[in-house]
């Protein structure tokens, strides 16, 4: 399970290296990533305490609510989901 977990978060890595023109895309590779630490998680300490386990879903799925609610505001004023960072600052 911890090499799985270690080649999901690779190509999630690697995803997000080759594929940073949009947004949506960005969002994805960081949920792959995600997935992979949650694997390599879930083999490592889910026998000795499941809170831990927990909030880290908890903060997973916090941070792609606020992911996809960035996406959707950056749709909505831009018109576009490419990844201009100069647009974001102002």
């Amino acid at each position: 399970m911890t090499v799985i977990g270690f080649s999901v978060s690779l190509f999630g890595l690697f995803s997000l290296v080759y594929s940073r023109n949009y947004f949506l895309m960005l969002l994805l590779s960081f949920e792959m990533v995600m997935l992979g630490l949650f694997f390599q998680l879930m083999n490592s300490i889910l026998l000795t305490s499941l809170e831990v386990v927990v909030f880290y879903l908890l903060v997973a799925v916090c941070e792609a609510s606020l992911g996809l609610s960035l996406l959707v505001i950056s749709v909505s004023y831009y018109g576009e989901d490419w990844v201009i960072m100069s647009n974001f600052l102002c």
